[in-house]
C-alpha cells in the first residue's frame, strides 16, 4: 500500500532520526510503499500537517499515513482529531507504530480514560488483538460473510445489491427513500428477509467496510479484505450525503436571553430555558407541530419541591427588556454616573467553566469513538458542533475580558438601542452586564440593575 510518514521531531524529546527510522522500518516490515516523509517542529505542527493533507488531496490517491504515536498529531486534542478527520475524508488512514494503540483515536483516548481493572485490561487487550488481525467478529455487514481465514469475504449476490445502492445514489441521484422503494418493488429483501428502509440504505452508504476497511473496537484497518466499492466512489457519496443533509438543529437554536441571569423568586434556584416540540393530528387527519419555549425553575423540574410556574419565554423576555429599558431611561434622566456597569467576576468564571465543560464533553466522545460506540462519520459531526460551541464560548469570554480591562463611558441611549435591535447573543451579553438580580415569580418579577 502507498504510505506517507509524518512525525514531530521534538515530541517528548523524541530524536528526529529515530522517528524517521521507525517509520521506514514499519513500512518495510508491512511491505508498504513509502512515498514521502514529512516532519515538523511543535511550533509549526498545524501548518506542516496541512501539507500532508494537501499532498493526498492533489494526488487523488489513497494513502496510509504512518506516525510513531498519536502524540505526533499535536498537543491540542482538537487539532489532532481534525487531522484524523481530514485524512479520513480523503479516503486515507492514519496508523500509529505504537503497538498498544495503532489506532490514533485510541491513542488520544488512552490519555483520557480512567484506569481500568486488570480483568478489564486483559479483556480489552484480547479484543484488540483479534481486531488488529482483522478477524471478523460479531455481525457481518450486508455483502460479506466470514471466510475460511476468519476474515470478511464477499457474498456475491448481496455485493451486487450494495453496488446498485451506491450507483443509484451517487450516479443516478436517487434519494434514500426512492432507493428503498426501488429495491422493494423488485422484491429484493434484506438479509433478515425484511423490506428495505431509508435507515438500512443510509447505513450501507456510510459503511467503510465496503472500501476494504475493517472497523472494530475503535481500530480501522484499511485493505484488510476485498472491497466492493472503490474509495473514490465512496468519497463522492459521502460528500453528496453531507450536501443533502439538512441542518435540523438550526430552528431550535434560539437563544434564551435570561439564561444564567434569572432565578426563581421562591427558592432562589437558576431558571433554565426549555424547548419542546409537540406534534398532533388535526380533525382533518393533517399532521402539525408547534415549538414551545419557556423558562422553568431547575429545582421544580429536578426535585419537584418548588411551586414555581413556568413562563413563556417570549413573554418573560419582552417584559424584562421593557422594564430594563425603562429603568435605564429613568437613570439617564436623573444624571446618573456615566461609567459602564462593571463586568462581574462570576461572568468570567461562568465562561471558563463553560469552555472546560465543552472540552470535557468532546473528550468523552473521543473515548466512545475509541471503543467503537461512535463512528467516524458521527465523530465528524460532533467535532464540527464542538468547534462551533468552543469558538462561541471563547469569543464570549474574550469579549467579557475586554470589557473588564477597557474603561469606557456608558451610554444609556446606546444600551437601550442595543437591547431593542441587536442580535440575540449581544442582547444576552448586554443584559448580563446590566442586571444584578432577576427574581421571577408566578406572575411577576423583580429586577435590580448593577450600580455604576
Amino acid at each position: 500500500m502507498r504510505a506517507l510518514g509524518y512525525y514531530l521531531y521534538d515530541t517528548h524529546g523524541a530524536d528526529s532520526t529515530r522517528s524517521e527510522d521507525q517509520i521506514r522500518e514499519f513500512c518495510e516490515e508491512k511491505q508498504h510503499n513509502l512515498v514521502k516523509v514529512f516532519h515538523s517542529s511543535a511550533s509549526s505542527e498545524v501548518e506542516k500537517f496541512k501539507e500532508v493533507v494537501t499532498f493526498i488531496k492533489e494526488s487523488g490517491l489513497g494513502f496510509l499515513v504512518v506516525i510513531p504515536s498519536s502524540n505526533h498529531l499535536g498537543a491540542d486534542i482538537t487539532v489532532a482529531v481534525e487531522n484524523i478527520l481530514d485524512v479520513d475524508h480523503l479516503g486515507s488512514e492514519i496508523r500509529c507504530i505504537d503497538k498498544d494503540f495503532p489506532d490514533p483515536i485510541q491513542g488520544l483516548a488512552s490519555g483520557l480514560e480512567p484506569t481500568r481493572s486488570e480483568l478489564q485490561q486483559k479483556m480489552l487487550l484480547g479484543m484488540h488483538q483479534k481486531a488488529a488481525s482483522a478477524f471478523a467478529m460479531g455481525k457481518t455487514p450486508y455483502g460479506y460473510h466470514i471466510g475460511q481465514n476468519k476474515k470478511l469475504a464477499i457474498t456475491s449476490e448481496e455485493a451486487i445489491v450494495v453496488t446498485t445502492i451506491f450507483k443509484l445514489y451517487g450516479t443516478e441521484g436517487l434519494g434514500l427513500r426512492k432507493i428503498a422503494d426501488s429495491l422493494n418493488e423488485q422484491d429484493i429483501k434484506t438479509r433478515k428477509g425484511k423490506p428495505w428502509s431509508m435507515v438500512t440504505i443510509r447505513d450501507i452508504l456510510k459503511n467503510t467496510t465496503y472500501i476494504g476497511t475493517y472497523t472494530r473496537f475503535g481500530l480501522r484497518l484499511p485493505n484488510s479484505h476485498e472491497a466492493i466499492i472503490d474509495p473514490a466512489t465512496f468519497r463522492d457519496v459521502q460528500d453528496l450525503m453531507t450536501s443533502r443533509t439538512p441542518n435540523r438543529r438550526k430552528k431550535y437554536t434560539n437563544i434564551f436571553l435570561l439564561n444564567k441571569i434569572g432565578r426563581c423568586g421562591y427558592c432562589g434556584s437558576p431558571l433554565m430555558g426549555v424547548t419542546r416540540n409537540q406534534s398532533w393530528t388535526t380533525v382533518k387527519a393533517a399532521k402539525t407541530s408547534k415549538l414551545y419555549r419557556y423558562y422553568q425553575c431547575q429545582t421544580a423540574t429536578n426535585r419537584g419541591t418548588c411551586s414555581y410556574n413556568t413562563w413563556k419565554a417570549v413573554d418573560l423576555e419582552e417584559q424584562v427588556l421593557d422594564k430594563v429599558c425603562v429603568m435605564l431611561n429613568t437613570d439617564a434622566g436623573h444624571s446618573r454616573s456615566e461609567s459602564r456597569p462593571p463586568v462581574p467576576p462570576e461572568d468570567l468564571t461562568h465562561f471558563d467553566n463553560q469552555i472546560a465543560n465543552i472540552k470535557k464533553r468532546f473528550e468523552r466522545q473521543i473515548q466512545r469513538s475509541a471503543t467503537g460506540l461512535v463512528t467516524i462519520f458521527l465523530l465528524r459531526q460532533l467535532y464540527e458542533q464542538h468547534k462551533l460551541e468552543l469558538q462561541k464560548a471563547e469569543s464570549a469570554l474574550q469579549e467579557r475580558k475586554n470589557l473588564a480591562s477597557t474603561p469606557s463611558s456608558f451610554n444609556h441611549a446606546n444600551a437601550v438601542e442595543n437591547l431593542r435591535t441587536a442580535a440575540p447573543e449581544d442582547k444576552q451579553a448586554t443584559l448580563g452586564s446590566l442586571i444584578f438580580s432577576l427574581d421571577v415569580y408566578a406572575s411577576s418579577f423583580e429586577v435590580v440593575l448593577r450600580t455604576s
